[in-house]
């Protein structure tokens, strides 16, 4: 069946049969945090294209989560969660959207449009390596599976920053994602307050060189360095990068990465120390996104010539040097932004919508 124009949400919120036309929000499990202060923050602003809402058992008797539109009350079970979720099927007809605040799209095919906000990290996977307790772990197992199995049936999933996006992108590449993040009144009349990040002053790349003297052993971490510079090429950023690899080695690197040969990347073979020292006092920096070091000669050889320093933000780099920036080595989209920040002094940060602004794009 084909989706109902989203501007819908301005007509009548049910019919007679209880099907609603208008907004339904899903937000059962949030009670607390930043998940709650959005949620009032919403619930504030929407009211009058709200049809009924969702929400956790353990937020009755708040006046803030309040109105005059239909609300259910969830209990803390999942038994009772999925019985919500196959519910909110049927409730939400044609002309209507489901929002599901809490992350967790709905187990069944449901008439309206769906759009899935996800705030919780671990459900696209950023929360590998994190130790949580027994409770805490099956939950988010039992949520994850849950998120999988309902993606099918969300239309859009609305994220808060691009890292969330590109986690989500990774484990759902034909999902629709959008970068959505909303915040409360409070919190968006100060950041509306700040001084803009831009900086008119962009620098043209192709004159900046980075250079990283390193062989292709896996703690020099070549192939998170390549991903940055792809990463840099596609925001029609394309630096030269200078390796002391040579091209065998460099194309192997490339292919591990599933990656074609890179623009301005060159594979200069191995180099005589005299060399080493030349180009590095020639470059506009030293970029090392090594993972560890007993000593990182190429970091003092770069301070002895005055060369600056972008480096991966680990205590055997503070132990030599004070690096001019750093970044997270094991995330691509840090060392380009990092790079960024050195070749244009900023880096613009992603701007936040007004809880009204955010009602104002469900409508759209």
């Amino acid at each position: 069946m084909p989706k109902a124009d989203p501007r819908s949400l301005r007509r009548a919120r049910t019919t007679p049969k209880g099907i609603c036309l208008g907004l339904y929000i899903s937000a059962f499990g949030i009670h607390t945090g930043g998940g709650l202060v959005l949620l009032i923050a919403l619930l504030a602003r929407a009211g009058a294209v709200i049809a009924h809402a969702s929400l956790d058992s353990r937020l009755q008797g708040v006046d803030a989560v309040s109105g005059t539109w239909g609300i259910s009350y969830v209990r803390r079970s999942l038994l009772a969660r999925v019985c919500d979720s196959f519910r909110s099927g049927d409730k939400v007809g044609p002309g209507g959207t489901l929002l599901c605040l809490n992350g967790l799209p709905p187990l069944r095919p449901v008439r309206g449009r769906v759009l899935t906000y996800v705030q919780a990290s671990y459900l696209v996977g950023l929360h590998k390596g994190i130790r949580y307790r027994p409770l805490t772990a099956l939950r988010i197992v039992v949520e994850r599976a849950w998120f999988k199995l309902g993606a099918r049936n969300s239309d859009e999933f609305w994220v808060q920053t691009e890292s969330m996006r590109a986690a989500l992108k990774r484990q759902n590449p034909k999902a629709i994602v959008r970068i959505v993040p909303f915040v409360d009144d409070l919190l968006y009349s100060g950041l509306d307050a700040l001084p803009t990040t831009q900086n008119p002053n962009v620098r043209d790349y192709s004159k900046y060189s980075f250079f990283y003297p390193a062989d292709s052993v896996g703690h020099k971490n070549h192939t998170v360095l390549l991903i940055a510079w792809r990463l840099l090429a596609e925001q029609g950023s394309s630096p030269r990068l200078i390796l002391t690899l040579d091209e065998a080695e460099l194309g192997r690197l490339l292919a591990e990465a599933g990656m074609e040969r890179l623009p301005n990347v060159e594979a200069c073979g191995n180099l005589a120390r005299a060399a080493v020292l030349e180009t590095l006092s020639r470059s506009s920096a030293l970029v090392f996104p090594s993972l560890s070091e007993s000593f990182g000669l190429p970091l003092l050889e770069a301070r002895t010539a005055g060369t600056p320093i972008i480096a991966s933000e680990r205590d055997f780099v503070r132990d030599v040097c004070v690096p001019e920036q750093t970044f997270d080595p094991s995330s691509p989209r840090s060392i380009a932004r990092a790079v960024r920040r050195f070749v244009d002094g900023t880096v613009d940060l992603e701007s936040c919508y007004s809880a009204a602004q955010f009602v104002e794009l469900l409508q759209q």
